[in-house]
Formats: structure tokens, C-alpha cells, sequence
């Protein structure tokens, strides 16, 4: 057994445990609450209230004392109970089918908490223990614990056989229907085929998310190449061919950032200089292209290109990828005619060369 899987069992563990104390605690204060309830309700003057102890008005004061002491002890019980139990308080409501509760922490509400696991995975972190998702996520391992077993309860998580935690398959299927992917893909699948099926390489469909170019398709070529990215993974955008089309082509300020921030070279041979980077932008405005050689990857090479809507605006980048030899330009027009189709078949009927006036 790894030392990851063994945290994780020692944490579930841990939680399992402070359940069944919490609830035997429970279990005796009700007991203790109800009995002095019965007692108090016999008549002092009574020969059952002699027995009972409670003749006198002191001896009754006393219990009545009590009582309201165990009452207060036993809602904080069951007010740490219910934590436990729905991490983020009370009354339970169901968000993507897992139960929760509305926040008992303030400034953070059960959405919040849900999202905070969920986003803890990327591409960097596809698969964690039950721990590590908790330091990551900022909650506690037992609000961490009891989102992680309703989430996979639900199929929004996944368990490996080596106790580490993933994405699951029915989260996989929901973010397919977002409409912006689901109608672009369902467009440009039959483009995507036909442009594989002539070039023989890899082609990438990416769209702009969060300042890097998000693959949503993507057609696997016959030849070996080193390419990084599956779909759902995330590119950068000075680096890359399909990248660059949302630098060049995208909002301004994006290039005002590439031109000013400080950019990660991957390789000998990655652009970074901002001269050469808006140099690389004027070419490709009137080309309608983006060209990347051996800068992501040793190796390998990529070109680009726009696809546009009906409104003109940039919704996406059509890339192939192949290996670094003869001109990184020779499979240009073939890229560019298939964006044009995409686009033509999103109601765009602009200019993608530089003769159509753009």
C-alpha cells in the first residue's frame, strides 16, 4: 500500500470515527434530557415526585438547571454532528446531485466548497490523494472527505486503484453539452476528419479560456510526433500555433501582456523577444496564418489559423501539428481553407486572406 493511499484510508478513517462518537454523545444526552423531562413532569406534592427526588421547590430548581445545561450541550452536538455530516451546514440542498448545505462558514457558501475541490484538478494535477486535495481546495479534510465521497457517489469524481482521486466521466459528459463546444465541435468534426485524412498529422481544435488556448477536439495522425496536449488540455498562447492565432487575432490585451510579461521558454527555440512577437502578429494578420517551429516541443512544428462566427468575432483555432521537416509553411493553405470552411459554416462570410481586404 502507498504512503498516499494510506493517508487517504487514515483520514476516511479519522471522519468515520468522530461520526459514531458524535452520534453515541447524542444518544446519551437524549437520553439524559428526556429523563429529567419525565421527572419534572410529576407533580411535586405527590408521593411520585418524593420518589422521584424532586419533593422540594430547591430540588426542582436544581434539575430545571440542569436541564437547560444538557439541552445546550446537546445542540452544540448536534450542531457538530450536522457539520459532519453536510460539510457546509444546513438545510441540505442538492447542487450537480450531491447534497450539500448552505455555508456555515461565512463568506463561503456550499457552492463555493464544491467548486473548490473541483477546480483543485488540472492539467498539471489530474489525479491527488484525499490530503492533498484538501491543502489544495483550502478546506478541511472532513468537509474535503465528505464532498469527495458524494461526488463520487454521483460519478463527478473517480477513485484509481492506487487511492488518488480524478475527474469522472459523468462531469466529462456534462461540460460536452456546453453549447459554445458542443455546436462549434459538432460543426467542425467532419472539417477536422477531412483535413487529418489529407495531411496525415495531428489536428487540434483550441478555443481562448482563462489566457490559454483550451483544446475541445482533436484528430490523432498516423506519424509519431510529441505533441503534450489531449483535449481539455490547456496551451500557451506565445508557443503555440493554435496560442497564437487568439495573440494575433484575439483581444488587445492580450499581446499588450505577451509584450510587457515575462514569458516561459520551453525550448531554445521559443519567441519571446517583443519585437519578434509583433512581427510574427503583422504577418500573420495578413496572411491569416500562425506558424510555430520547434517552439513548444523539439521537433515538432504547427500552423494555425482563425475560425470566426456570424457577429465576425474570433471563437476558435484550427491547428495541425507535424514533424519539424522542410518548410513549416507547406501545409498553410490546406489549414486555412479548412478554418475558412468552419467559419463559413458558422455564418461567416468575411475576409480570411489578405486579397479579401481584412
Amino acid at each position: 500500500m502507498g504512503r498516499g493511499t494510506s493517508i487517504t484510508r487514515t483520514s476516511e478513517d479519522a471522519c468515520q470515527l468522530a461520526s459514531r462518537n458524535l452520534a453515541a454523545e447524542r444518544g446519551t444526552l437524549t437520553a439524559r434530557v428526556r429523563k429529567i423531562e419525565a421527572r419534572l413532569a410529576v407533580p411535586a406534592g405527590t408521593r411520585a415526585g418524593r420518589l422521584a427526588g424532586y419533593a422540594t421547590p430547591a430540588e426542582r430548581h436544581g434539575k430545571t438547571i440542569r436541564l437547560k445545561a444538557l439541552k445546550a450541550r446537546l445542540a452544540r452536538v448536534e450542531r457538530t454532528d450536522r457539520l459532519e455530516r453536510y460539510p457546509a451546514g444546513g438545510p441540505p440542498v442538492v447542487l450537480l446531485g450531491v447534497l450539500v448545505g448552505l455555508s456555515a462558514e461565512p463568506g463561503r457558501s456550499s457552492a463555493s466548497r464544491l467548486l473548490a475541490v473541483l477546480g483543485a484538478f488540472d492539467r498539471r494535477r489530474p489525479a491527488m490523494n484525499l490530503t492533498r486535495l484538501s491543502n489544495i481546495s483550502g478546506l478541511s479534510l472532513a468537509t474535503t472527505h465528505r464532498i469527495v465521497k458524494e461526488l463520487t457517489e454521483w460519478g463527478a469524481l473517480e477513485k484509481n486503484p492506487d487511492g488518488t482521486l480524478q475527474i469522472g466521466l459523468r462531469l466529462w459528459e456534462i461540460g460536452s453539452l456546453a453549447p459554445r463546444q458542443r455546436d462549434l465541435r459538432h460543426v467542425a468534426r467532419p472539417i477536422l476528419d477531412n483535413l487529418h485524412e489529407a495531411t496525415k498529422e495531428i489536428v487540434q481544435l483550441a478555443v481562448l479560456e482563462d489566457g490559454y488556448a483550451l483544446v475541445v477536439e482533436k484528430v490523432s495522425g498516423s506519424r509519431s510526433v510529441s505533441n503534450v496536449t489531449e483535449v481539455a488540455g490547456r496551451l500557451p498562447l506565445h508557443a503555440t500555433g493554435v496560442g497564437k492565432v487568439f495573440l494575433f487575432f484575439g483581444p488587445d490585451e492580450l499581446m499588450e501582456q505577451a509584450r510587457t510579461g515575462i514569458l516561459k521558454r520551453f525550448t531554445e527555440r521559443t519567441v519571446t523577444n517583443p519585437a519578434a512577437i509583433a512581427n510574427a502578429a503583422r504577418k500573420a494578420q495578413h496572411e491569416f496564418v500562425t506558424y510555430c517551429q520547434d517552439e513548444m516541443t523539439a521537433g515538432t512544428s504547427s500552423v494555425a489559423a482563425p475560425v470566426f462566427d456570424a457577429e465576425g468575432d474570433l471563437v476558435a483555432a484550427l491547428g495541425v501539428l507535424f514533424p519539424s521537416r522542410g518548410p513549416v509553411s507547406r501545409l498553410a493553405p490546406a489549414v486555412l481553407t479548412a478554418a475558412m470552411a468552419i467559419s463559413r459554416r458558422m455564418d461567416y462570410f468575411g475576409p480570411m486572406s489578405s486579397g479579401d481586404g481584412r
